[in-house]
């Protein structure tokens, strides 16, 4: 409750707290560019830095809460960063290929290639399962799900822009995204009910952005609804 970190991306700063954010102190500085970074817990962390100019993306690694840092791997590109736990996880590089590590990140190999998925963020609950915000170039962006690590990929909301997601401990998913956008997606079942008594209706109301926009003659507007009732688009 009291350890927390967060960036100045453009300064090439991590700070840390240990007083529940009344005060922050470097944990790493570079004084050029952060992209991203990730804590598993209080105390292994990544952080994400692009080349100046040309190069390789770094990852900088610690295990004591960025006393000490260690260069732990360089890809071409890097889109995006999750750890399950501190040995566990994954990153997307190389343009759309997904790595994973069971060693902190001194080791990656090539888990699944995502082919034309654009990966804007990564959230996994197991070695198997695990959820990202992409757009691809057969879809707008959406929130994905997938059940065999990675390698495969399913749609749970299409055509919605999404800029971040986060699990939390009652399993609910929550993402926001453009135009004050907000939705909420439980992740596991915790019932089977039988379909004749429940009508298993959506808890929020959500319009999505049609699809194609602009159009022609034609568009495809998906939207849910808490109740039945008779819908009017105007």
């Amino acid at each position: 409750k009291d350890i927390g970190y967060c960036i100045a991306p453009y300064e090439g700063r991590l700070f840390k707290t240990t007083d529940a954010g009344n005060n922050w102190s470097d944990a790493i500085s570079t004084g050029y560019y952060f992209k991203d970074f990730f804590f598993a817990d209080s105390v292994n962390g990544w952080v994400i830095e692009p080349p100046i100019c040309e190069g390789d993306y770094i990852i900088y690694r610690t295990s004591n809460g960025g006393e000490i840092w260690e260069d732990s791997a360089h890809f071409n590109y890097i889109d995006g960063i999750y750890f399950l736990d501190s040995k566990i996880g994954w990153i997307v590089a190389n343009y759309n290929t997904l790595y994973k590590t069971t060693n902190a990140g001194r080791d990656w190999e090539i888990s699944a290639q995502l082919g034309y998925f654009i990966p804007k963020q990564l959230w996994f609950t197991s070695e198997s399962q695990g959820y990202m915000i992409a757009s691809s170039n057969i879809s707008w962006a959406g929130l994905y799900q997938t059940d065999d690590g990675g390698i495969t990929w399913t749609p749970i909301r299409n055509y919605m822009s999404l800029n971040k997601i986060h699990l939390n401990e009652n399993n609910i998913l929550w993402g926001v995204g453009d135009y004050g956008k907000l939705i909420k997606y439980k992740t596991t079942i915790t019932s089977v009910e039988d379909p004749q008594e429940g009508n298993n209706l959506p808890q929020l109301f959500m319009l999505s952005q049609n699809f194609p926009n602009p159009y022609n003659f034609q568009t495809t507007i998906s939207y849910s609804i808490p109740n039945n009732s008779l819908v009017q688009i105007q």
